[in-house]
């Protein structure tokens, strides 16, 4: 499916260059959301994680990953560095991390790391640290923040499924881990 995609997007830029390089986020979210979808039928063919399907669909969702966030989150750029920017992509980021527990997923927030400590760095030049001091405090809640999730996933995707309880969602997803 990749090496297809990738064949499609040669191919657009053999007959007209511009076109792929002036629409690349949308080339990048449309692939991405293709490979997304291929991702989500290998896991809902083996919601218990058993099989090779399950294989398939973590390296769907590695490929997936990476080309939706940078879809989404790169053209904030141009926005500027602002708090308002910041604030929108940390809002963005915690969409992606509710689609990741849903799922039970978590490439799509490893792809929106970066994209997060830039969102935390850029609130931090607020209270006048310095630029080392600015980069040890975002590196430190990044951290804070991987650690956190990782300790507390299924504790998340508990409370975040909760509310989802009878929808068809549920039935397509993996169960939830009782620890």
């Amino acid at each position: 499916l990749v090496s297809l995609l990738g064949f499609i997007l040669a191919t657009i830029a053999a007959i007209d260059y511009t076109l792929l390089i002036d629409y690349m986020p949308f080339w990048l979210l449309g692939i991405g959301l293709i490979c997304f979808s291929a991702a989500m039928r290998f896991d809902m063919r083996d919601p218990l994680r058993r099989s090779l399907d399950s294989d398939k669909a973590f390296w769907m969702h590695l490929v997936a990953a990476p080309l939706i966030v940078h879809a989404l989150l790169s053209g904030l750029g141009s926005l500027g560095e602002s708090n308002a920017t910041a604030l929108i992509i940390i809002v963005m980021v915690a969409v992606l991390g509710f689609v990741a527990l849903v799922i039970d997923r978590r490439a799509l927030l490893a792809s929106a790391l970066g994209y997060l400590g830039i969102a935390i760095g850029t609130l931090l030049q607020e209270i006048n640290l310095d630029e080392a001091g600015t980069i040890a405090v975002t590196l430190l809640a990044l951290g804070i923040f991987v650690l956190m999730l990782g300790s507390g996933w299924p504790y998340l995707r508990r409370l975040v499924l909760r509310p989802l309880s009878g929808q068809r969602v549920l039935q397509v997803v993996p169960p939830v881990q009782v620890h």
